[in-house]
């Protein structure tokens, strides 16, 4: 399990990033695809707060960018959320977004709705397996509870050695 504080928040700059659990048997791939299932869990953590505070769930997730290219990288985030992911047919998320908030500005749409009903088309869907949501969603618990274990180990060593 990676914990992805490499770039530690201002307001415990002792955090360091981590891969607790390596022990040899693991390589490369193991390493990266850790990687990759540490941001799926933090986006879900924050995501799933947000969802929590607006009083609503998950449907389906929509992923953009570079890593939206991965086959892998959107399956662990289908399994990671439970829900359909979708990656995203533009891969321009932030321009799409522009776009669409030019075409309300300028009246070619009413809505935002309606200009994301019109300019926006899902690509490939990944389905989620349960086992490994259930899987998930465990692992879940133990990576937002990690910081509990690591934090006074690395603000011990911050207060040594800054």
């Amino acid at each position: 399990m990676a914990v992805l504080d490499w770039l530690a928040p201002t307001d415990a700059p002792y955090r360091k990033g981590t891969i607790p659990g390596f022990d040899g048997r693991q390589g490369r791939f193991h390493m990266y695809r850790s990687i990759l299932e540490a941001l799926a869990l933090t986006i879900h953590a924050a995501g799933t707060h947000m969802a929590t505070e607006l009083g609503t769930a998950y449907r389906h997730t929509v992923i953009s960018g570079g890593g939206s290219g991965s086959d892998l990288v959107m399956q662990i985030h289908a399994d990671v959320f439970g829900v359909p992911a979708h990656r995203a047919e533009v891969n321009n998320a932030a321009g799409l977004g522009s776009a669409i908030c030019a075409a309300v500005g300028l009246g070619a749409y009413r809505t935002f709705d309606e200009a994301i009903d019109a300019m926006v088309r899902p690509g490939a869907e990944f389905t989620p397996d349960q086992a490994h949501h259930d899987l998930y969603r465990r692992l879940g618990d133990v990576y937002r509870d990690i910081r509990e274990h690591t934090d006074g180990t690395y603000r011990r060593s911050y207060d040594i050695f800054g």
